[in-house]
């Protein structure tokens, strides 16, 4: 199916309620104006069958059969399942994941860190408390890089002191988990305006710490 027009949302009204007011009030176009974004989605939804072959589990383990020189994989999406006696079944493959969302940010209210806007989130998974601590290389990755990573960056919300995210984040925890383990959230502010003149030398940085949590 196709998809269109679509419309640019305020990035100050991003959370879930604001989206969910935005639908109610789409059905009144006297009070909706919003911009339109020139362009279309298109969504293509397949069966899939029983035997299908170069699959990989959601831990990006290959399934029977599978072929190491192929050019198209298809991953599994892991099922939340309820617990209910209905839907229990009996654990056949090993898993031990963590999936993170961070939601929003209220950064406007406080007055320990610098000001800024266009804020980053990065999530890191670390198993020790020392300052120069490496983080672990168990978080997966997104499509087209790395199979795992240090590190997971959340979507940037332009100019907004408080923004929503609507990342997941998936981490492979260690079989065997301790005291020091935890995850460690750095914020950043990210420049949109480098000063490029030649009479600064200063080179300005992209990126600024202004805040962290764990």
């Amino acid at each position: 199916g196709r998809f269109s027009p679509l419309y640019k949302q305020e990035s100050s009204k991003l959370s879930n309620e604001d989206i969910l007011k935005l639908l109610a009030d789409f059905k009144r176009p006297e009070k909706t104006k919003l911009q339109v974004i020139p362009g279309h989605i298109d969504v293509r939804v397949e069966c899939v069958p029983a035997d299908i072959s170069n699959s990989m589990t959601s831990s990006y383990v290959p399934v029977k059969p599978f072929k190491e020189d192929c050019d198209n994989v298809t991953v599994e999406i892991e099922e939340f399942v309820p617990e209910a006696a209905k839907c229990s079944y009996p654990y056949t493959v090993y898993k031990n994941h963590l999936y993170v969302y961070p939601m929003n940010l209220k950064y406007d209210g406080q007055k320990a860190f610098a000001k800024a806007r266009n804020i980053a989130v990065c999530v890191e998974f670390k198993d020790s408390d020392l300052e120069n601590a490496c983080p672990l290389k168990n978080i997966y990755g997104k499509p087209g890089g790395p199979l795992f990573t240090t590190s997971a960056f959340a979507a940037v919300t332009h100019h907004n002191q408080n923004p929503d995210f609507y990342d997941e984040i998936k981490i492979e925890l260690p079989i065997h988990l301790h005291e020091k383990h935890h995850l460690l959230f750095t914020f950043y502010h990210v420049s949109c305006e480098l000063n490029t003149k030649p009479a600064n030398k200063k080179k300005d940085a992209v990126e600024m710490q202004v805040g962290y949590a764990w």
